[in-house]
């Protein structure tokens, strides 16, 4: 390794002079670097130094962009690998739409090896500048952190610029004002009440149930009667369906678990089973063009005790 200085004239016969990073990486790999400055030249060669001794280092010719790493992510997410499983279909459509919509118009044809702490922090200014809500630049930054992780394990890059900045906080002075979550506006009893009088028809036992029970709108749409269990009064979770309607297991293990309900609401959901079985329907939601009938609707709360 090794630096040197290199001075040239253009067409037009002014001197110009750079410094050169002469250096070879991990895999014995040569590779040129220039600066204009001396000290920038020593400052990137001890920490390429140190990233060559660890095996880790990417030079700038051999990096992918942010684009490419990106597209990569989403092929993970949709395919798995031989160590995860793909992710729900979902999940995928807000990877794509984070990645095609907020980093690549931005950050696209950016090198990973040459992005920076301070590169995420423009990143993240210029999103709120084109309209982006805070919550939505805190999402696309926590995905563009994945892409960058993605790359690192396939040892595309050395280090993760986008998580190293998050890690590096400032400090809140003393007796500053803590940021408090929104608080989150429940209804009230005489609004549940109100709800559950103006149901009517096979839509009474779907919003009794995602009154009292607290079932995610998935959880709802993958309900099927046999989970129903009229005479322990207790519904099991086993399963829910997606947006798209395909079936599949629980979000996590302690999504699999017994909802209790209390004895009235057995009566007034038996009627909404025994006209899905007079109409040979399997599930619980009164969807019109299903053959099953699924549970289609959710809402905040869960006045049952869960197990």
């Amino acid at each position: 390794m090794s630096i040197r200085k290199r001075k040239w004239k253009t067409g037009k016969g002014e001197l110009r002079a750079a410094w050169v990073v002469d250096y070879s990486d991990q895999h014995g790999k040569r590779h040129l670097k220039s600066f204009d400055r001396k000290k920038d030249a020593d400052a990137w060669l001890a920490g390429a130094a140190h990233e060559i001794r660890r095996g880790t280092h990417t030079a700038d010719s051999s990096s992918v962009t942010v684009g490419e790493a990106g597209e990569r992510w989403i092929a993970l997410a949709e395919n798995g690998d031989s160590e995860t499983e793909p992710l729900e279909a979902s999940t995928v459509a807000q990877y794509r739409q984070h990645l095609d919509l907020h980093i690549k118009p931005f950050l696209g044809d950016v090198k990973l090896s040459r992005l920076t702490g301070p590169d995420v922090k423009k990143f993240k200014a210029e999103l709120r500048e084109e309209g982006r809500s805070a919550a939505m630049v805190r999402k696309v930054a926590v995905s563009l952190g994945s892409i960058v992780a993605d790359a690192q394990d396939a040892g595309l890059v050395a280090q993760n610029a986008v998580r190293d900045s998050a890690t590096r906080k400032r400090r809140r002075p003393k007796g500053a004002a803590r940021h408090k979550s929104p608080e989150i506006k429940k209804p009230t009893m005489e609004e549940l009440v109100a709800f559950i009088s103006n149901a009517e028809g096979r839509w009474r036992p779907l919003i009794i149930t995602a009154i009292f029970t607290g079932l995610r709108a998935s959880e709802l749409r993958g309900l099927t009667w046999d989970a129903v269990d009229f005479g322990a009064r207790v519904i099991r979770v086993r399963q829910r369906a997606d947006k798209w309607n395909e079936i599949g297991p629980p979000k996590s293990k302690a999504g699999y678990r017994g909802c209790r309900l209390r004895r009235w609401w057995s009566t007034r959901c038996a009627s909404g089973k025994m006209s899905a079985r007079r109409a040979t329907l399997d599930w619980c939601s009164p969807t019109a063009r299903a053959t099953s009938n699924r549970l289609a609707t959710s809402t905040s709360g869960a006045l049952a005790r869960c197990s």
